[in-house]
């Protein structure tokens, strides 16, 4: 059997060899689509923050490699989004994914709204406050929500 960089190499991945040939695997694959449609959005939504944070009058430093924000030479923030899941007969779920790493002083948690195409609200994580919002050890904390209708979004 072919290495995988072989794959990559003459396919771009397995998934794209596996339809080429019209192969349908046991595992769904979609999630892959999903998670490269948001981190397309992700770049876009940063780019709107810095935008709208430089014509509110601060100064935005943006480090290319991590997309940590650093504003006025003051603190630091990283946005995370939250994909919207929805959970049968439970509404729909947010899992919240901090970068301790980056250990920024705010994390701005954006909730994705139903369908995943654009933000449906907005949490603040101030870092002495990641601690205690349940976060577990991978760095993740989830939202919930039963109701059957999103709260109304409102621009940063």
């Amino acid at each position: 059997m072919p290495s995988a960089t072989t794959y990559s190499h003459q396919f771009q991945n397995l998934r794209r060899a596996y339809e080429l040939v019209r192969y349908t695997p046991a595992r769904d694959y979609s999630y892959l689509a999903i998670n490269r449609a948001v981190r397309t959005f992700h770049e876009k939504h940063i780019i709107q923050i810095i935008s709208q944070l430089s014509t509110a009058g601060a100064r935005i430093y943006r480090d290319p490699t991590t997309d940590l924000l650093k504003v006025n030479e003051e603190f630091t923030t990283s946005l995370s989004l939250a994909r919207c899941r929805e959970v049968r007969e439970a509404g729909h779920r947010w899992i919240v994914q901090f970068d301790t790493s980056l250990n920024p002083d705010i994390t701005i948690a954006a909730r994705m709204a139903p369908g995943n195409t654009s933000i449906l609200d907005y949490y603040l994580f101030p870092s002495m406050d990641v601690s205690r919002t349940g976060v577990d050890s991978h760095g993740t904390t989830a939202l919930s929500s039963t109701s059957t209708a999103p709260p109304t979004s409102h621009p940063f």
